[in-house]
């Protein structure tokens, strides 16, 4: 049957989600034609207000000036706020500064690329190969490449010579 009865109006209902999804994602960034940080991950998010969402594995290469891989960075995801001109890896991040055969543990890393740091208030591990140093710390400071990092609250056990 057929009426007259008015049809109600459903509230509008804004999307929040994705604008746009890519695979296979590669981002460089390089100075003076040179690249200096190599991202990559299996996907990427991407939303009305510039925030980026990679939900899966990332992987993150820094080469120093002659091209050379001096760190690499791998996480279980990641994000970038664009209001902040942030980028937040997570989960199970392990950094590898090849050159002082140290690796970093934590669950969380944010690197800002106008400053070129990297920061966190999380705990954090450093083992280095070469003494079989540990590390631990709550907080960390870093530069961009991981030449230089500092942890703020310290305990572990040094090997002296």
């Amino acid at each position: 049957m057929w009426g007259c009865a008015r049809e109600e109006k459903k509230p509008f209902q804004r999307y929040e989600g994705p604008q746009e999804e890519i695979f296979d994602v590669g981002v460089k960034y390089s100075e003076k034609g040179k690249v200096n940080v190599e991202m990559t991950t299996p996907v990427q998010l991407r939303y009305l207000n510039g925030d980026k969402v990679f939900p899966d594995s990332v992987n993150i290469v820094f080469y120093d000036s002659l091209g050379t891989q001096i760190t690499t960075v791998r996480s279980d995801s990641g994000r970038y706020d664009n209001a902040k001109n942030i980028y937040v890896v997570t989960g199970n991040v392990i950094v590898v500064s090849i050159l002082k055969q140290e690796y970093l543990y934590t669950s969380e890393l944010n690197w800002n690329p106008v400053t070129r740091k990297v920061y966190n208030d999380k705990p954090n591990r450093i083992v280095r190969k070469r003494t079989s140093d540990v590390i631990n710390g709550t907080g960390l400071d870093a530069r961009q490449d991981f030449s230089e990092m500092s942890l703020r609250k310290v305990t572990g056990i040094v090997t002296m010579q």
